[in-house]
């Protein structure tokens, strides 16, 4: 159904692309240029040559302009240590530092870029040199292209006939979903979507869904963004007089902090009303309805609504997995973790589906050593799901050593 791409990045040779970028860390902003090809990327100052070989790499990704990278290594508060050292000890390589997991957020324009080079043509490279990390790694492996997004994952352990999920994408692969359904990124629950955010990495690239939202994360989001929106206004407002009790002077700048900060929060409050009233408007369809129950760890109740349902909704992963998250809320984890080793089962790379046995076996009483290896079996998927080795995925998850 998939071709393995592996051989292909194998035997081809990728390109070696210069550009000028800036680099923010925290309040910073650096000027660099930023060299990448299929060994690594090298960050370059006026004062600093800085390099991450691919084994290094975590994670890569391009997105709006922004070339996200995590490595295991050194981070940016050690550059002039590491400058220091080697002016001072010629031939020599800064090692003096613990290598952790470093975040570089490289943002460049487009129009600056060389004429021979596009967002496009970068974001290939990059995914190409994060492959070949994986592949240094991992003895033939077989890696595919998700049809719909590009996200690769290594299916070297599965089957032809197993049901693969694509994180990305939050469906089976090769079996489209509705487009306003999937698992909102804020409770986990598979419901249907009011709001979805997706960046595009490049022209003619995949897109990277960001975020997901069903209508009960909306209006909590709105609800608290009101409550710190007022909690900051009045916060201001308190510093301002007791700057006015205690040094006998006030500062006009505050009470306009303190304004836009009333302001916000009574447009999120107003937002959250709008919301609530539209949902009303359009009332709940059986999928919300089953998903609210489960909430409410009824799970009876949600399994009469999702047999009512058009088509066979127990093959749905992601109902599987409500109904898992929906017996645990009933407490009723006998059954709960049944579900999930169904779950798992049917669709072996569903990380939510492992990570969502976890919790059941940990609530049924499991042994730790039977935890650990749950564990262990779940940062696999991970890593798999991801094109990394297991060891890279301790790394970005900060599990040391």
């Amino acid at each position: 159904m998939f071709d393995n791409i592996a051989p292909q990045v194998i035997s081809e040779t990728g390109f070696a692309y210069e550009f000028p970028a800036t680099l923010t860390v925290d309040d910073q902003s650096v000027a660099l240029t930023v060299t990448v090809d299929d060994h690594g990327l090298t960050l370059k100052t006026k004062k600093d040559d800085v390099s991450f070989p691919r084994s290094q790499w975590l994670d890569v990704a391009i997105v709006n302009n922004v070339l996200s990278i995590f490595v295991h290594g050194i981070g940016y508060g050690d550059w002039a240590t590491k400058r220091k050292f080697e002016t001072k000890n010629p031939g020599e390589e800064f090692q003096d530092f613990q290598p952790q997991a470093q975040t570089y957020l490289l943002s460049f324009k487009p129009k600056k870029l060389p004429p021979d080079i596009t967002p496009a043509l970068l974001n290939e490279q990059v995914r190409r040199t994060y492959l070949l990390a994986y592949l240094d790694e991992t003895d033939n492996p077989t890696i595919i292209e998700c049809g719909d997004c590009r996200n690769r994952l290594d299916v070297t352990c599965y089957s032809p006939d197993d049901k693969l999920f694509c994180d990305n994408c939050s469906q089976v692969m090769g079996q489209p979903d509705a487009d306003d359904q999937g698992i909102c990124s804020g409770c986990g629950y598979y419901t249907k979507l009011v709001q979805q955010e997706k960046s595009n990495t490049g022209e003619g690239q995949g897109v990277i869904t960001t975020s997901r939202t069903c209508h009960r994360c909306r209006v909590r989001s709105a609800i608290w963004g009101f409550v710190g929106g007022v909690g900051a206004a009045i916060g201001i407002a308190l510093l301002n007089f007791l700057t006015l009790w205690f040094l006998d002077r006030y500062f006009p700048a505050l009470i306009l902090f303190a304004g836009l900060a009333l302001f916000y929060g009574c447009y999120q409050l107003v937002m959250a009303i709008v919301y609530s009233l539209a949902r009303k408007a359009a009332g709940e369809t059986p999928l919300e309805n089953a998903t609210n129950a489960l909430r409410k760890g009824r799970p009876d109740e949600a399994m009469g609504i999702i047999n009512s349902m058009d088509g066979d909704m127990k093959t749905n992963p992601g109902i599987l997995l409500n109904l898992t998250r929906g017996l645990i809320n009933a407490k009723d984890y006998d059954k709960a973790s049944q579900f999930a080793e169904t779950l798992v089962d049917k669709f072996p790379n569903f990380l939510a589906g492992h990570q969502e046995r976890i919790t059941a076996r940990a609530l049924q009483g499991g042994t730790p050593e039977e935890l650990d290896q749950l564990l262990t079996d779940t940062i696999t998927v991970s890593a798999q799901n991801s094109v990394r080795s297991v060891q890279r995925q301790r790394y970005l998850a900060g599990i040391e050593e």
